[in-house]
């Protein structure tokens, strides 16, 4: 998608998306033994986003997925204190996710299936939903302001495609969401 900016007031259904998530997840805030740790993933989006004319949003959008963590043994200690991979996931549940299930690997590390159930966020997950709140416009970016999430966007007849930017905690997040006006 080419970022063409646009008038983005309406309501507008999700009709078709293309995530991914690669790369990284930020690990630092959960007292690990290290920073971060590879993730994978795709996700889904369905539901509506609706921007209205005083900069307000609803976002009624429903962001949902299976990522898979993968913890080095050099990972398995908090604050000093050695875990197994049967105790990890409560901790990695505390970053946003719905449920976290780790189990041991050959390596003696973890292989955890973190599972994504997010209500707003429009694809951005986890932990940065907000269902309403306001945004601004500048340009081709489109900025939710409660969510701290920024989007190229462009709006074309009856289609708004939204392209999530990175966040850096998140891993590396890539495609687009395209949604028809109501």
């Amino acid at each position: 998608m080419t970022p063409c900016g646009g008038d983005p007031v309406g309501t507008w259904v999700v009709s078709s998306w293309c995530l991914t998530v690669s790369g990284e997840l930020d690990l630092s805030e959960l007292g690990l033994s290290c920073s971060s740790a590879p993730v994978s993933c795709s996700l889904d989006v369905v539901g509506t986003w609706t921007a209205n004319p005083d900069g307000t949003y609803l976002d009624d959008t429903m962001t949902a997925g299976d990522e898979q963590i993968e913890l080095p043994a050099s990972c398995l200690e908090i604050s000093g204190t050695r875990t197994t991979c049967d105790r990890i996931g409560a901790p990695l549940a505390a970053l946003g996710y719905a449920s976290v299930t780790c189990e041991d690997t050959a390596s003696g590390g973890c292989s955890c299936a973190a599972y994504v159930d997010q209500d707003g966020g429009i694809g951005v997950a986890p932990g940065y939903a907000a269902t309403s709140g306001t945004y601004t416009i500048s340009g081709p970016e489109l900025t939710i302001i409660a969510g701290e999430q920024e989007y190229s966007y462009c709006v074309s007849g009856a289609t708004l495609t939204m392209t999530p930017q990175s966040t850096s905690r998140t891993g590396t997040l890539t495609g687009t969401v395209v949604f028809m006006r109501q």
